[in-house]
């Protein structure tokens, strides 16, 4: 392409008579590959060829020179970088090189790297309508603006309501579901903690004993207690791969599965659960040659109608 365009170049000179050149000002492919080109003399003037003009051509020198020599204006420099705003389709934007919802994503509410956080236990970061909230974790519900289990004495079966030893149904057990103050733990549930009767071998807030509650660290995920030991379990939207819980539908290492196969290339952001090309995401390219997507796949680089 290079070796062609010189050539074409080369051409056009010798038929504009212009042998006293002294160094090309701007070259630019137009009306489908037709080389036109504007030049510097050993006077400074400019001229241009492919039916431009000769001469004192400063408008060739401001602007983009077409077939004619008339200059269409100044020609906005991309600064190298392609637009892609069109990338990411509303609500969602482009951050880190994925597409996300910051009407919802947690991580990045509102906008970009905005991440939520809370101090309410038992809950994890919520982004609602581009606003940091708060969920209540599986098995709590929302009471009085703390998340609670209504499986305890205290709020039993629904948020204030506990249960009565003077009555002599002083614990709280639930049966499919639903529950009620008792005078006795169930099979189900043999174990009273707390004024409520539990399952140890399962319960994240007294797993294996009374008042042992489990936590972890991990990312996008909440406690959990299997066989009376303490793991965890991804929130809603994220899965587990490798030990961590991610987003198959944002993250570019683990586009759409989980592991290496499904990462995405240098560049490349993830959206929803694909690689997707993002020209400003794209590793820069030698001198003279911009970053653009040369695919919706794979990054590449070029000028301005060629992208390899």
């Amino acid at each position: 392409m290079r070796s062609h365009g010189l050539t074409a170049l080369a051409a056009s000179l010798l038929l504009a008579g212009c042998a006293d050149v002294w160094g090309f000002q701007d070259v630019i492919l137009v009306d489908g590959g037709v080389l036109d080109a504007t030049v510097e003399d050993a006077s400074g003037d400019v001229a241009a060829f492919d039916g431009g003009c000769a001469g004192d051509c400063d408008a060739g020198a401001e602007g983009a020179v077409t077939d004619g020599g008339q200059s269409d204006g100044p020609v906005a420099d991309s600064g190298g970088q392609n637009d892609d705003s069109a990338a990411c389709l509303g609500p969602r934007m482009e951050c880190d090189g994925g597409c996300v919802d910051t009407t919802s994503n947690a991580s990045n509410c509102g906008a970009c790297a905005n991440a939520c956080s809370t101090s309410v236990a038992n809950a994890a970061p919520a982004c609602v309508n581009g606003a940091c909230t708060f969920a209540c974790d599986s098995g709590y519900s929302l009471c009085k603006g703390a998340c609670v289990q209504l499986s305890t004495a205290a709020n039993c079966g629904s948020c204030g309501a506990g249960c009565n030893p003077d009555s002599g149904t002083p614990v709280c057990a639930g049966s499919g579901g639903a529950y009620s103050c008792v005078s006795g733990c169930p099979p189900t549930a043999p174990t009273a903690c707390s004024g409520g009767c539990v399952d140890t071998t399962s319960s994240a807030s007294n797993c294996g004993t009374c008042g042992s509650a489990c936590s972890t660290a991990v990312a996008n995920a909440t406690p959990a207690c299997v066989g009376g030991a303490c793991t965890f379990t991804c929130v809603r939207g994220y899965t587990l791969c490798n030990g961590a819980c991610v987003d198959f539908n944002t993250d570019k290492n683990n586009c759409g599965g989980c592991g290496s196969a499904h990462a995405c290339a240098s560049g490349v952001g993830c959206d929803g659960g694909t690689c997707t090309c993002v020209a400003s995401q794209c590793p820069s390219c030698p001198l003279l040659e911009s970053a653009c997507c040369k695919s919706s796949t794979a990054c590449g680089c070029g000028g301005l109608l060629v992208c390899n």
